[in-house]
């Protein structure tokens, strides 16, 4: 999944950041409880939140993802955020 993400954030260039935790180290770890906390459930591995909110908890295609990401960056340029 990590793969994808970078290969579609790739295209958004500053416009997004990918984050990817590793829990196997103790810095993951502790990312990965904050995320369980914040959505008050933990999150199934692989998945992938953007701000904070779990959008696939399964391996989106290429296209799948770039759409959704690319809606989501359009609707925060649309606010002005």
């Amino acid at each position: 999944m990590a793969r994808v993400a970078e290969s579609v954030a790739l295209e958004f260039g500053d416009q997004l950041t990918v984050a990817k935790v590793v829990t196997r180290t103790m810095e993951g770890a502790k990312r990965y409880q904050k995320l369980a906390k914040c959505l008050g459930r933990k999150p199934p591995v692989p998945s992938i939140l953007v701000n904070g909110n779990l959008v696939f908890d399964i391996i989106p295609g290429v296209e799948e993802l770039r759409s959704i990401l690319s809606a989501m960056v359009n609707a925060r340029n649309e606010n002005g955020n």
